[in-house]
C-alpha cells in the first residue's frame, strides 16, 4: 500500500510536470483530498482524456504521457499498482485512447497498460470503437 507520505510526493511531481492539471484539480476536488494519489491521479486521466478528444495541445499530452512514463520507470512496486489502477485503467476507454497512449506511453508503462488491457477486467478492450 502506497505510504500517505510518498502519495503526497507523487502528487507534488504531478502537479509541478503538468501545471495545467494542478489548476483543474484545486477547483475540481475537495480541498480535503487534494494531496490524496488515488483521488488525484484518476481524475488525472479523465483530464487528459478531454484534451485528447479535443485535439490538443500536443504538448500537454506529450508531457503527461512523458510524465508517467517516468513514474513507471521506478522500482517501487506501489507507485506501480497506483497507475495502474487509476490513470491506465482509466485510459482503456475507446479505440482513440487507447491506440494514443500505445503509441506515447514505453518502456515499463505501456507492459503494465498491455497487462491492464489485456486482464479479466478489460478483456482485450474488444468494446473500443
Amino acid at each position: 500500500m502506497l505510504s500517505i507520505l510518498l502519495g503526497e510526493k507523487i502528487v507534488d511531481q504531478l502537479y509541478l510536470a503538468i501545471p495545467e492539471f494542478e489548476k483543474y484539480a484545486l477547483e475540481n476536488t475537495d480541498p480535503k483530498f487534494i494531496k490524496n494519489a488515488y483521488l488525484v491521479y484518476d481524475p488525472f486521466g479523465s483530464f487528459l482524456k478531454d484534451w485528447i478528444w479535443k485535439g490538443g495541445p500536443i504538448g500537454l499530452i506529450d508531457r503527461s504521457y512523458s510524465f508517467i512514463n517516468s513514474l513507471c520507470e521506478t522500482d517501487d512496486k506501489d507507485i506501480k499498482e497506483l497507475l495502474r489502477v487509476t490513470f491506465l485503467e482509466s485510459m482503456v476507454d475507446t479505440k482513440k485512447v487507447i491506440d494514443l497512449s500505445r503509441s506515447k506511453l514505453k518502456g515499463e508503462a505501456l507492459i503494465i497498460f498491455e497487462e491492464v488491457i489485456n486482464g479479466p477486467m478489460f478483456d482485450g478492450a474488444k468494446y473500443a470503437k
